[in-house]
């Protein structure tokens, strides 16, 4: 058995011959320069959702593993839930027919971090943070090769948008 142990930076963890695969489990924006860093050293790398910030930063990793030859995942552990592997299970046994839409909802108690409302360092808020869940879940039970091509949400205004009145007042004559 291997003992637990720490390392100081990425380059020193990917350094280590012991180590075969590392999780990326760092803030949004870090995603990408850890995974190019691990991708260089030829090691296997997962990384935690949400992936990234922005489609071209996904896309930019896709082709950073791809270009290193390593073996690479996302790790979304929604679709283990006991719920969603139940319905899962349910519609795979043909119980409830074609699934043609999806719908779902997700909440918490709030963001456990400061960063999560910067758009900068985080990319989406909430709708990036939690509807990557919801996303996923929807590819799970389509199908990996049918893409996603609609998505709606909803939910309170957002902290920095300006509110508008409901109804204007008329002037009177």
């Amino acid at each position: 058995m291997v003992e637990p142990s720490a390392s100081g930076s990425i380059a020193e963890l990917c350094a280590d011959e012991s180590v075969d695969l590392v999780v990326v489990a760092l803030p949004n924006e870090a995603h990408v320069e850890a995974v190019r860093e691990i991708a260089a050293a030829g090691k296997a790398v997962v990384c935690t959702k949400p992936l990234a910030r922005t489609a071209a930063e996904a896309q930019e990793m896709l082709d950073i593993v791809t270009a290193a030859g390593v073996w690479h995942g996302y790790a979304e552990s929604s679709v283990f839930s006991p719920n969603i592997a139940k319905a899962h299970e349910m519609v795979r046994a043909g119980g409830i027919g074609e699934v043609l839409t999806m719908r779902a909802r997700e909440g918490h108690s709030g963001p456990h971090a400061a960063h999560f409302w910067d758009a900068e360092t985080a990319g989406g808020g909430a709708l990036l943070d939690m509807g990557c869940h919801t996303v996923e879940s929807a590819r799970h039970f389509f199908g990996k090769d049918n893409h996603v091509t609609e998505v709606f949400a909803w939910g309170p205004p957002s902290r920095t948008a300006t509110r508008r009145p409901a109804r204007t007042p008329r002037s009177r004559s």
